[in-house]
């Protein structure tokens, strides 16, 4: 076990600097956590049969494709990408076939979709157009906090793939024009 690990069992409390904490490698999704409240504190009921492992890492894009990038995992030990390939989702929100060609109407306005690259696209609301970007940009080299889930795309040999950015640097599309 390394230095500052802890290994949780049924029942164990853990204060919010421990809870906080918990986001290493590898973490649990419960379908159903309850909270249990008493005088002395709340208590998170996790229940070990209903949890999934979910498992986080480290990737650098080498490729990037309309709704996927090829990354090659970071090593968490030294910091430097490996050899072996890996598929990596964009958040369904950034993913080219999401939109393309689309129309979503909107409480004020309806507006079409239609890119122009895997990280471009123009808006039209019927009154204006503009033409969006995804912000910062993905690019080649850069680094990414995946998580390996079930996302609904499949690479262009047909493989799904099987991990999905956590978009921790908070991508968007933004107005460029």
């Amino acid at each position: 076990m390394r230095s500052g690990q802890r290994t949780l069992r049924r029942g164990d409390r853990i204060g919010m600097r421990w809870f906080r904490a918990i986001q290493g490698d590898a973490i649990a999704y419960v379908s159903s956590p309850r909270i249990n409240a008493s005088r002395i504190g709340n208590t998170l009921l996790l229940d070990p049969e209903k949890a999934t492992p979910l498992h986080i890492a480290w990737f650098a894009i080498t490729e990037i494709q309309d709704d996927y990038m090829v990354c090659n995992q970071i090593d968490a030990q030294s910091g430097l990408a490996g050899k072996t390939v890996y598929n990596v989702a964009l958040p369904y929100e950034l993913r080219k076939t999401t939109y393309d060609g689309a129309s979503i109407v909107y409480p004020s306005s309806t507006v079409a979709y239609a890119y122009t690259t895997s990280q471009t696209r123009t808006a039209d609301d019927g009154a204006t157009s503009e033409t969006q970007r995804i912000t910062p940009e993905y690019y080649v080299g850069a680094r990414l906090r995946a998580v390996n889930v079930e996302t609904g795309v499949n690479d262009a040999n047909g493989v799904k793939v099987t991990w999905e950015d956590l978009n921790t640097t908070g991508r968007y599309f933004a107005t460029i024009s």
